[in-house]
């Protein structure tokens, strides 16, 4: 953890103490939220102003792979076809177009708590319209990936800066911290999707909130 959450952590803890039936995975995500929000909302951007400086190469590296492949179909980027939808055109929309509008929103939050909650949201929505594409009877949910991990190795992949492979670090434990995937696929399935939707979201910068939110997401 970084010693810039001590004070939080501590906060959390006599929180927790004091009042105990708040000791619930989502009772502590929801006073974690109300702690970090005024202690990161004047921080956050100073914090991603240095991460942004630090991680320059690679924010212009994802900033030209989204120039590249601004008009390139998603099977370009590696989706198999049975996640796409049978007739593209029929709602005037790109496949995963609401996946990117909720990733969009991240940029948005200063706290890393509500962050993380938007990348969870983002990964559910593109597990419903990979669903929705490609419906199966024999739904059965499949472990997914770290929501953080996810959303930083997909940017990786999108800005072909990925190194290494594909393995998903582990994070902080918690009922978000492992999400389905679709029924008739997996994790190698998602990672494709996931680089087609931070390329369709048009935010480069991504790339630093990802490598911020790894330092400074709460862990426990």
């Amino acid at each position: 953890m970084s010693p810039a959450l001590f004070p939080a952590d501590r906060l959390l803890s006599l929180t927790l103490l004091a009042f105990e039936g708040l000791n619930t995975a989502a009772s502590k995500d929801r006073c974690l939220a109300c702690i970090e929000e005024p202690f990161f909302s004047p921080l956050w951007p100073l914090l991603l102003a240095l991460y942004r400086s630090v991680h320059r190469a690679r924010e212009a590296a994802l900033s030209r792979s989204m120039e590249l492949y601004r008009n390139a179909p998603p099977t370009a980027i590696g989706i198999p076809t049975k996640l796409l939808p049978k007739d593209p055109e029929a709602k005037g929309t790109y496949p995963y177009c609401a996946a990117a509008q909720e990733l969009g929103l991240l940029v948005l939050e200063s706290c890393p708590q509500k962050k993380l909650e938007c990348i969870v949201r983002t990964l559910r929505v593109i597990c419903v319209c990979a669903e929705d594409y490609c419906p199966t009877s024999e739904a059965t949910p499949q472990a997914g990936p770290q929501p953080i991990a996810a959303a930083a190795i997909g940017t990786e992949i999108a800005a072909g800066t990925a190194t290494q492979p594909l393995g998903l670090r582990s994070e902080r434990p918690g009922p978000q911290s492992q999400l389905p995937c679709p029924s008739h696929s997996g994790a190698d399935d998602l990672l494709p999707i996931l680089s087609f939707v931070v390329l369709r979201s048009g935010l480069p910068q991504l790339v630093s909130e990802c490598a911020a939110l790894e330092e400074f997401i709460h862990e426990g």
